[in-house]
């Protein structure tokens, strides 16, 4: 150590973590914006139609800290003893564990006893950071895509929507329509009013359904959709505004100073087709008549949700609507915000590639270190009789127990990440849908692990080719 102090290897340790991180988190925030719609690639796009993006800076902010600050736990807890002292632990360790490494074998028992240290320590950590990085990712991606795949779970409980009416003779032409067609399991009317009624003195989306044909109720969260007129169901997000809840009383007007009290029976998810940028969580749904006494009585459902019998194959029922309805069918769609996650899709795998890159890094240079360190223990141990493939089996068992032990703890921290993340996604787009199992990074994961360090272990044993003479000359 040159004589220098706990503390100044400790300085220097940081100092070299700092460095290191700032460049990281140069490379990050340049990834980031070539990534973005700022890129390249977003510039491109730009000469399409686009619903709006924005370079989030906090993003970008917290992902250079939280580099910066993965550096400087790296330097924190990197060795600050010297060499001598080190030596003089290793051999009371060894003591120690010298009984029971015996049984294992002359190979495990070296690769067990060099796998030490804080350069071990920081290698298992960021592997495990890794692997929870790619099983929370295939966990996003997963639920994001089960989210989407089916229309109930965004609160579709219809298949396709027809119509764009303003008047009652072709609403009643289309329902006509609808009620003589046998691939059609249910119709409801959808009306809807935006910013034109307040609730509670508060601006709000003002939702009614009227069957046509069969039932086609909301998808609910809590409670059930209002069945009298005295009754309502709020959207997640209004509730939460309007710090309602079931069991509560609201007051909604409209501008014609009408004014209608109603009870709260249930908490609704909102997907509506007439304005399709609305979110899930917004609204207050009502039963018809209340709907038209606020609105007016002239007004008229302006779309029709229709779902289709699951008995009829799905396009041929579809394509039996769209005879009827050849210019307004369209079908069902997540809510806007929904949409705007799949722009988000590729993030998770971006980040859990760039903290593998970094474990990848990471993992070379501790077993690098680590033999370069008992490279006397092994030149003596090739004396005595070792031979080169068992010399390098050592550096193989070396590196796969700090991947074990890796995997051990990445797999339940990424799974636990995972369901974290996915459920602050869904609160935050005001969606029900629990997190999916991805089973592929789950078993991808650990086996890639495994053949990287495999790789990492026969790069960094090419000295092993040195002969005991020329490993032991410079002692």
């Amino acid at each position: 150590a040159l004589g220098m102090t706990r503390r100044e290897l400790q300085t220097v340790n940081v100092l070299r973590g700092l460095t290191v991180g700032a460049l990281a988190c140069v490379v990050a925030v340049v990834g980031m914006v070539a990534l973005s719609s700022f890129g390249p690639v977003g510039l491109a796009r730009r000469l399409e139609f686009d619903l709006g993006t924005r370079l989030a800076p906090g993003v970008a902010s917290a992902t250079a800290a939280a580099l910066l600050m993965m550096f400087l736990l790296i330097g924190l807890v990197a060795p600050t003893t010297g060499a001598a002292t080190q030596r003089r632990r290793t051999l009371n360790r060894r003591s120690r564990l010298a009984p029971a490494l015996a049984e294992l074998g002359p190979v495990t028992a070296v690769a067990a006893t060099i796998a030490r240290g804080r350069s071990s320590r920081v290698a298992i950590l960021v592997t495990a950071l890794a692997l929870a990085a790619g099983v929370a990712a295939g966990g996003l991606v997963a639920s994001y895509d089960s989210l989407l795949r089916v229309p109930q779970r965004y609160g579709a409980s219809w298949d396709v929507v027809v119509g764009q009416y303003s008047e009652q003779a072709s609403l009643d032409e289309g329902i006509a329509a609808l009620r003589a067609n046998p691939s059609v399991g249910g119709a409801a009317g959808f009306y809807e009013s935006s910013g034109t009624v307040t609730v509670d003195r508060t601006k709000a989306l003002l939702l009614a359904m009227r069957d046509y044909v069969g039932h086609v109720g909301p998808l609910m969260l809590r409670g059930h959709p209002p069945a009298t007129n005295g009754e309502a169901a709020l959207g997640q997000r209004t509730a939460r505004r309007l710090r309602k809840d079931v069991g509560d009383e609201i007051s909604v007007a409209s501008p014609n100073k009408t004014t209608q009290h109603l009870h709260v029976v249930g908490i609704v998810v909102v997907n509506d087709p007439v304005a399709p940028q609305a979110t899930a969580g917004s609204g207050v749904l009502v039963r018809p008549d209340v709907f038209l006494a606020l609105a007016g009585r002239a007004s008229v459902a302006q779309s029709i949700a229709v779902r289709l019998d699951p008995r009829v194959p799905r396009q041929a029922a579809i394509e039996s609507v769209r005879r009827d309805f050849p210019g307004s069918i369209r079908e069902a769609l997540p809510q806007a915000e929904a949409l705007n996650l799949g722009r988000l899709r590729s993030a998770p795998w971006l980040i859990a590639g760039l903290v593998g890159l970094l474990a990848t890094a990471t993992l070379a240079h501790a077993l690098v270190t680590i033999l370069a360190r008992h490279r006397t223990t092994l030149a003596v141990m090739a004396a005595l009789g070792l031979t080169r493939r068992q010399r390098r089996a050592i550096g193989l068992y070396a590196c796969g127990g700090l991947v074990v032990a890796g995997v051990a703890l990445g797999i339940p921290l990424g799974l636990v990440l995972a369901a974290r993340l996915w459920s602050a996604v869904r609160r935050s787009i005001d969606l029900p849908v629990p997190s999916v199992l991805a089973w592929l990074p789950l078993i991808a994961a650990p086996i890639g692990a495994l053949c990287i360090a495999a790789i990492v272990a026969l790069a960094a044993n090419r000295r092993t080719g040195v002969s005991p003479s020329g490993q032991l000359r410079v002692e």
